[in-house]
């Protein structure tokens, strides 16, 4: 059997009329309350509220243009949106363990203040130093961006969904329901516009298809190389059309929010994110990055630290030849590179970081297949060698 980082579409679905969007997408209990829309992904979204953001602060600011802060650790869709939206974009650091700095923040708080600061709930956990980045953006009157990619239905260890505290927060659907598209944001501040356009979605549903044959024939495809290091280089500043395109989730992504059952989906998640976390834990090594289970954590997969490239590497593969999913963010950096590799930890984060997903729709009898696979991809090191 195949399976993907991302739980997918069922083709039995197709069956079914499109109801529009269900009523957990706009319910206070599942998702941020505020102004709600639906895109094909987050990034469209988020442009158009930096759109608006952008004309109020040029209004206010004898800069050139207003500045966006986001984490040396980001994907460059984020940075592509600010970019697109007239931002000037500047990395802040984080700790080996993606946790905030509290200390190194406040400095370039008090140094140059941003007029907007991205903060990235990773792999559906709240930083436990968000509270710290939320004091300094509020004494500087910043704009807060909560990016919850893979954070929908999370909540932090005080019981409020991420997304609730900033002026928008942003949650790609696609990365943790049976969708092959969709991006939720919420908007406190601005009234962001609704998407003009709607997909038609085919390639989703021939990607289904495919992949029901390679679950039956029982070949893993394209069998991946070992992930190359990260490039140090800009890649393009430029957001490729298709991503930004002003357009709504189309037919078959409304069919897969309809089957969702967010209970159902959190528990699922938890179930087997807490079973691989204690394996992981059970050997010494990796570094476990992603905590305990707590309760109200809805977790996209648990995320492990490696001393070298090579290990990561092997553990990579190790998964995958199993036929289970491994998940390497080497996210290249798309804007700025020389800033961003001057903050240190950027490369380290990218080369020896794996995350392991842990959805709904992977077996739970499999989750010791890839514990058992990362165990023997790797010799366990000494202590002094984890910890150095």
């Amino acid at each position: 059997m195949y399976y993907t980082s991302m739980p997918q579409f069922q083709l039995r679905w197709l069956r079914f009329r499109s109801p529009g969007y269900p009523e957990w997408l706009f319910d206070d209990a599942w998702t941020p309350a505020g102004k709600r829309r639906v895109f094909s992904r987050s990034i469209v979204g988020l442009h158009q509220f930096l759109t608006e953001a952008y004309s109020d602060l040029t209004e206010e600011s004898t800069q050139s243009a207003p500045v966006l802060y986001v984490p040396s650790f980001i994907p460059g869709g984020v940075v592509w949106a600010a970019l697109a939206a007239g931002f000037d974009v500047e990395y802040y650091p984080l700790n080996q363990d993606l946790r905030l700095p509290a200390g190194k923040l406040a400095e370039q708080f008090a140094e140059s203040p941003p007029d907007v600061i991205v903060v990235v709930h990773y792999f559906g956990f709240s930083d436990p130093n968000v509270d710290h980045l939320f004091e300094l953006a509020e004494s500087h009157d910043t704009i807060v961006i909560e990016d919850c990619a893979r954070g929908l239905f999370g909540r932090d260890r005080n019981g409020q969904l991420l997304g609730s505290r900033g002026d928008l927060a942003i949650f790609s659907l696609h990365k943790t329901l049976r969708v092959p598209s969709g991006g939720l944001v919420v908007s406190q501040t601005y009234d962001v516009s609704q998407p003009t356009a709607e997909p038609s979605e085919l390639g989703g549903v021939l990607r289904a298809a495919a992949r029901g044959v390679i679950s039956k024939t029982g070949v893993i495809p394209s069998f991946p190389h070992p992930p190359t290091e990260l490039l140090t280089r800009d890649v393009d500043a430029v957001a490729p059309a298709d991503q930004m395109q002003n357009a709504g989730p189309g037919v078959i992504s409304k069919l897969g929010l309809a089957q969702t059952d967010p209970k159902e989906t959190v528990a699922a998640r938890c179930r087997r994110y807490d079973r691989l976390r204690a394996l992981l834990a059970e050997n010494g090594y990796p570094i476990l990055l992603t905590p305990k289970l707590y309760d109200g954590c809805a977790p996209y997969g648990v995320a492990v630290q490696f001393n070298t490239v090579t290990d990561r590497n092997n553990a990579y593969v190790a998964v995958r030849k199993t036929g289970l999913p491994a998940d390497v963010f080497s996210w290249p950096i798309v804007y700025a590179a020389e800033r961003a590799f001057s903050i240190r930890g950027t490369r380290e984060l990218r080369n020896r970081v794996l995350v392991l997903p842990t959805h709904q729709d992977i077996p739970f009898g499999s989750i010791e297949t890839v514990a058992k696979a990362v165990r023997e991809s790797v010799d366990v090191p000494t202590s002094s060698q984890i910890s150095g």
